[in-house]
């Protein structure tokens, strides 16, 4: 994959007086200012070390002084270095699919809205990349990029694709995170790591993918994309375009990796992919058996069928309802046939998992048509409730 594609080269057009003036990239926290007017004694105390250190760089270099002088120079003028990349081999797959989730191709996608905490031009028509305007993303201060679509279902995709440059430098550390319903952030990746060439480069379009594996995102639901900077001082400017999930699904045949019970009548059985509903409800695709044929209700030469399957998409298992309990502290054996996931890949068949039903099975009764129960207002966060509310929620 070449890192430009034909027409794809960034036009920058002058700036009118009407558009939004950004401070320029070079400017020092106000800290260092005073430390760059330094007293003409100053200049001559710093120049004269600094002549004195060339002259020795060349016996010194093998003992690491040069990088150590630069780390202390950067700590004397407040200067946050950025961490080093650690670059790694972009997904394969292809550039764009009809079922992809477009983010951002010259402006915002329908369903997707600016939540943003970051200094950003979005759309920036005065840079285009294949025509279109891209977005400007000032790095700094950990300020993000946030983009909210509250209906985000990664299933099927496999990275976040975009094209990236850096506008006065490179080499920027931008981590890249999905936020759930919950608003608990997937461990964040460095677009910078999944860039073509190993990293953002300055005035040069590279091509960007952030594998979902990589941000434990794979098969999920979340409600926003976060980029955000990976340091507390300023980077510069970062330019992104094509901002997309590309649909790449994971073609392994599915496997049934874990068997339990919660009760001695269903077995529920977990999946390593999303699966098909349809698939996974026929009941002639299960068969469960004794493992050491001490319960005679399940012979292992006459495998009984669950009466019925019920398939829970959010966490990838399927209940299986047997027709007789199954005894206490017993051990099953439950056989698949060729369920299929949602990208019609079925499982191998025959395949089998094993169930080892608890000693002691947990039982749980619940009379639904109890009466309400007094609590506490101190208790499930109804200390700051009005007793209006209180009382309209049955809380006393």
């Amino acid at each position: 994959m070449d890192g430009h594609q034909p027409g794809a080269r960034g036009e920058i057009a002058p700036a009118t007086d009407q558009e939004e003036q950004w401070p320029d990239d070079d400017a020092r926290p106000p800290a260092a200012h005073s430390l760059l007017r330094p007293s003409r004694r100053k200049i001559l105390v710093v120049g004269g070390a600094s002549l004195g250190f060339l002259a020795c760089a060349g016996l010194s270099a093998e003992l690491g002084l040069i990088n150590g002088f630069r780390s202390d120079l950067d700590k004397l003028l407040g200067i946050e270095q950025t961490p080093p990349g650690h670059p790694h081999p972009l997904p394969d797959g292809p550039m764009s699919t009809p079922q992809d989730i477009v983010v951002f191709s010259g402006a915002l996608a329908a369903g997707w809205s600016d939540w943003s905490w970051a200094k950003r031009r979005l759309p920036d028509t005065r840079v285009t990349y294949a025509g279109k305007a891209v977005i400007a993303l000032q790095l700094a201060n950990h300020a993000a990029l946030k983009l909210v679509n509250e209906h985000l279902d990664t299933t099927g995709m496999g990275y976040l694709q975009c094209w990236v440059r850096g506008e006065t430098s490179g080499g920027q550390l931008a981590n890249v995170s999905l936020v759930d319903g919950d608003g608990v952030w997937t461990p964040p990746v460095s677009l910078g790591d999944y860039t073509k060439g190993g990293g953002i480069a300055h005035n040069q379009w590279r091509l960007a993918r952030a594998p979902l594996a990589a941000m434990r995102a794979v098969n999920g639901q979340y409600t926003a994309l976060v980029i955000a900077s990976g340091t507390g001082s300023s980077q510069g400017n970062i330019d992104l375009a094509d901002l997309r999930f590309v649909y790449h699904p994971d073609l392994t045949p599915p496997v049934a990796s874990k068997a339990w019970t919660y009760d001695l009548s269903t077995v529920t059985l977990l999946f390593t992919q999303p699966m098909d509903p349809a698939s996974t409800g026929q009941t002639t695709l299960y068969a469960v058996t004794s493992t050491d044929g001490a319960d005679s209700a399940y012979p292992a030469a006459h495998p009984i069928a669950p009466v019925a399957t019920r398939y829970h998409d959010h966490v990838h298992t399927v209940s299986v309802t047997l027709p007789q309990p199954l005894r206490a502290g017993g051990a099953y054996t439950v056989t698949l046939g060729a369920v299929k996931d949602k990208f019609g890949v079925a499982a191998a068949a025959p395949s089998s998992v094993q169930c080892q039903v608890t000693a002691q099975p947990l039982t749980l009764a619940v009379d639904a048509a109890a009466g309400r129960r007094a609590i506490s207002p101190e208790i499930y966060g109804m200390a700051n409730v009005t007793a209006e509310v209180a009382a309209d929620l049955g809380v006393t």
